[in-house]
């Protein structure tokens, strides 16, 4: 017998909303959505499009999102914003200080410095 879920693929993320989101397992066990999509026995573009009609974002917008979450704790904590950058996983400095500037409105070094 198959033990892979029978769910559609926004019923599946709903189960996970639960507890962890899919995005969440997607990102600490570093599955892409390719690798999911063959676990779920779906398409790539079906999880796309289920994932963002149940979470409300894209799941690459969620994860940059998660990824910015634990950047702020590191950086209060003491974190240089070029160690802070590859311990979240991107790629480098600059890239990271674009997007934590999107997600908030300041450079990641100015942010550590505003919040002593």
């Amino acid at each position: 017998m198959d033990d892979r879920p029978r769910l559609c693929g926004h019923h599946y993320f709903r189960v996970f909303r639960r507890g962890s989101t899919i995005a969440y397992f997607v990102t600490l066990a570093s599955v892409s959505l390719w690798q999911a999509a063959i676990v779920l026995d779906r398409s790539v573009p079906h999880l796309v499009r289920s994932f963002t009609r149940t979470f409300g974002v894209s799941p690459h917008a969620y994860i940059i999102g998660r990824c910015i979450e634990t950047a702020r704790g590191l950086l209060l904590a003491g974190g240089r914003p070029a160690v802070v950058a590859t311990t979240v996983g991107f790629y480098d400095h600059s890239h990271f200080t674009r997007h934590f500037r999107r997600h908030t409105s300041v450079a990641p070094g100015r942010y550590a410095a505003s919040h002593p």
